[in-house]
């Protein structure tokens, strides 16, 4: 598995990057196992250290037990309280447990130190969102677009599809296409975006493989059948 944060380019034989406007920890897929056995005995052995607790909490979190991982970041938090990135971590473990006002909280002090925290703005905009709270979560994600530079492009088109601004998703996912043409999701989204902004795009050549998510770019382009795409689509991996 191989994934380059800083071009925003990811790869994966087995499943995509998470959504590149999200915080680091959820755009890195794997199980992790190894990870959080290391992590847990050095933490066990270094108790006055954050570091060892925020890795061990973000291989938990990465694996989807937000549980465990709230208690390392709780841990870390315990070691030093204006520690932000503890706490933005602790709030999207909160979040992923569906405790979302605590999240919210977390998240409102992180943002009150640091308004450009883009990372921490679309976290609290999901937040929002799973409380009804939409007007507030658009405006998050409107802050975030604006910060992030014009080289995250894969990032700015996923916010722009959040936000239901599907004319710039299209422009943004056509360069986060044309850096990284391997990953097959950006041409996916691409023409999602596209025909959800009423443009008229090309699906891309289909290549002779059954990769995902080649089968749905295959259905979009009438070279794959509706019945073939839902077996191709129950199947692991």
């Amino acid at each position: 598995y191989q994934c380059d944060w800083s071009s925003d380019v990811c790869s994966s034989d087995l499943m995509p990057c998470g959504g590149a406007d999200r915080r680091y920890v959820f755009r890195n897929r794997g199980q992790f196992a190894f990870e959080v056995e290391s992590y847990d005995l050095v933490r066990a052995n270094v108790r006055s250290k954050i570091l060892p607790q925020l890795a061990h909490g973000n291989a938990l979190l990465a694996r989807g037990r937000a549980a465990e991982a709230l208690d390392s970041y709780e841990r870390a938090l315990k070691v030093d309280p204006k520690q932000r990135e503890a706490l933005a971590l602790k709030g999207e473990a909160l979040s992923a447990l569906g405790r979302y006002g605590e999240a919210i909280e977390a998240f409102d002090t992180v943002l009150a130190a640091n308004p450009k925290d883009v990372e921490t703005l679309n976290a609290r905009g999901i937040a929002r969102l799973a409380t009804n709270r939409l007007a507030e979560a658009n405006e998050d994600w409107r802050t975030q677009l604006n910060l992030l530079p014009p080289t995250s492009s894969a990032a700015r088109g996923c916010v722009a599809m959040r936000l239901g601004n599907h004319g710039v998703a299209y422009a943004e996912l056509e360069l986060a296409r044309t850096k990284d043409p391997a990953n097959r999701y950006w041409s996916l989204y691409r023409v999602i975006a596209g025909r959800l902004a009423g443009v008229e795009v090309d699906v891309p050549a289909v290549p002779a493989d059954d990769l995902w998510p080649t089968p749905v770019l295959g259905f979009l382009a009438g070279q794959v059948g509706e019945d073939a795409l839902l077996e191709k689509a129950a199947v692991p991996g």
